[in-house]
């Protein structure tokens, strides 16, 4: 058996596997957009968490919800980035 028969199986067990679980049956073409909707999702989420924290007086909650956002917005740049570079 060579390399090429080898990588064909694979392929085909590949195949098999995304009609098997995929909703859709076809192969995800990138995980970046799943990547942006999640940023996104956190970004909101924290920033509405630190707002909520700071005007009932947690500070500390506050400070970690504020972190936790611009953490999500730096996220949120890199996959902006990566998908205009594709």
């Amino acid at each position: 058996m060579d390399g090429r028969e080898v990588l064909i199986d694979r392929k085909k067990i590949g195949d098999r596997f995304w009609e098997t679980f995929s909703p859709t049956s076809e192969r995800p073409r990138s995980a970046l957009g799943l990547r942006m909707v999640l940023a996104i999702f956190g970004l909101i989420v924290c920033g509405a968490l630190a707002v909520a924290a700071f005007v009932i007086g947690l500070m500390v909650l506050g400070i970690i919800m504020a972190v936790l956002a611009l953490i999500a917005i730096a996220d949120l740049v890199v996959v902006v980035r990566r998908r205009r570079a594709r």
